[in-house]
């Protein structure tokens, strides 16, 4: 079994270690092949979402849907493969080699790794790790902020699929036919946050990692869904299930080995990263039985359905600040109260939505999401209820591809928040205050923010239980 290990684990000053080395070397080769090889750099990457020669397994990367996480488990497990191949066969390193992942959550790792930065390798030959199309500051040490890199509010789901009857964020996403890009649904909570707000600070407006066609074509496209791949299992180990029904279970895609042979994979048979896939990460818990769940609440037990207590109208995103008053309404259910808790002490959850978002083309920025229930203006007393990215927004509005539109939809629970406002006197039980918070580039400055387009959103909504 091969072990993934943080990237640069064993590095020196200068960032190299031998894992990364051979990356690099082994990228070479693959770039060095022609685009018609299925164990290319290029067609690999095609995979995910470009034109390929052959037109087999391209532009089946997952999105918007409960399959975004097996799916990429699968492409990260192929690809991985074919490196090592060049890596043990070609470049006579070990047979246990394996992708390291990029563990943004380290507090000293959130800047790209060092060798990802360099202009060269150890021996002085060019540097396939680093790429110029990256945001200003990417490739000059530039932190991505600790919010963005959270995995905080994904791991605190228990649920890997929809709730029935409720808009409780879900750690895999919506329950969706296998679909290049999603649906009209929430997104999953991973999906959501760290993945898409990497993509995006590291990609922007311009960069290969902005827009779901070129994100491969940068190295830290593996080690970034690594990461990704590890919180999932992370999820699991924690005693959560994944989520799923026999359309779950049983959905196949196609990759390719390391011969350039079509492949094909299920999603039950990737559950196990031990026994099905031959890999780990360092430092996990046990693992748990792989097991499956259809997300039904348990016999005898009556879920409780969200409902929906106030909706705004339509909301324009650009470079500058946005806000949107929403007026909420008096709830028929155990809503919170202004001033009060529900039993016990505990409030009622409370979930806020972004419904059905879309625009003509790729956005520069990403926004901080806060509840702006202080002093108007003063974003000291703001309240941070998540992050947005839009990642492959002009696919789910059928701008760019063969999308039929449907928009990106995302929910928060916002429980702690509202809590949080009340105990300090300054929740407002008739109206929410929400505002789209721009987020500078990783080289500090707001340079870039105003250089893509408007999004455009067609509510923003309150529910509770």
């Amino acid at each position: 079994m091969v072990m993934r290990r943080p990237a640069g684990a064993d590095a020196g000053a200068d960032g190299w270690d031998d894992t990364l080395v051979h990356y690099a070397n082994a990228i070479k080769v693959m770039q060095g092949r022609d685009a018609s090889d299925a164990t290319s750099w290029a067609y690999q990457a095609a995979i995910h979402g470009t034109d390929s020669p052959s037109g087999q397994a391209q532009d089946t990367c997952q999105h918007q849907t409960w399959f975004f996480l097996p799916w990429h488990r699968m492409y990260l497990h192929r690809f991985e493969a074919i490196v090592r191949e060049i890596v043990v066969g070609e470049l006579n390193g070990p047979a246990d080699w394996a992708l390291p992942y990029w563990d943004y959550e380290d507090p000293n790792a959130r800047s790209l790794p060092l060798a990802f930065q360099a202009q060269t390798m150890p021996d002085g030959t060019s540097n396939p790790l680093r790429i110029e199309q990256r945001v200003a500051g990417a490739n000059t040490n530039g932190e991505l902020p600790e919010g963005v890199v959270s995995s905080v509010a994904a791991m605190a789901t228990t649920s890997f699929g929809p709730t029935v009857g409720s808009v409780e964020p879900s750690l895999g996403g919506a329950n969706t036919s296998a679909n290049h890009f999603g649906a009209r649904e929430f997104n999953g909570a991973l999906e959501n946050q760290p993945h898409n707000i990497v993509h995006g600070v590291i990609g922007g407006a311009t960069g290969f990692m902005g827009h779901p066609f070129t994100a491969p074509l940068d190295p830290i496209f593996w080690l970034h869904h690594c990461q990704i791949d590890r919180l999932w299992e992370l999820w699991n180990r924690n005693g959560n299930v994944t989520t799923s029904d026999s359309g779950f279970a049983a959905q196949t895609f196609q990759f390719f080995d390391v011969a350039g042979e079509v492949v094909t994979l299920r999603c039950d048979g990737v559950l196990d990263i031990e026994g099905d896939l031959n890999y780990t990460y360092e430092d996990l818990p046990a693992p748990l039985e792989p097991s499956l769940d259809t997300g039904a609440a348990p016999e005898g037990v009556i879920p409780v359905p969200t409902e929906n207590i106030g909706s705004s109208g339509q909301v324009t995103i650009g470079a500058a600040r946005a806000e949107v008053d929403v007026v909420l309404e008096e709830p028929s259910g155990p809503a919170l109260d202004s001033g009060s808790l529900g039993d016990a002490g505990v409030p009622p959850r409370m979930y806020l939505t972004i419904e059905n978002a879309t625009a003509a083309e790729r956005p520069s920025a990403s926004y901080r999401v806060v509840l702006d229930m202080g002093t108007p203006g003063d974003p000291t007393d703001d309240f941070v209820v998540g992050y947005a990215s839009f990642f492959g927004i002009e696919l789910a509005s059928g701008v760019d591809g063969d999308q039929v539109p449907h928009g990106m939809s995302f929910t928060y629970e916002i429980t702690n928040v509202v809590a949080t406002l009340q105990d300090r006197g300054l929740w407002d039980a008739n109206l929410v205050r929400v505002a789209f918070e721009p987020m500078p580039g990783l080289d500090g400055s707001m340079e870039d923010v105003g250089a893509g387009t408007d999004i455009s959103v067609e509510a923003i909504r309150v529910y509770s239980e």
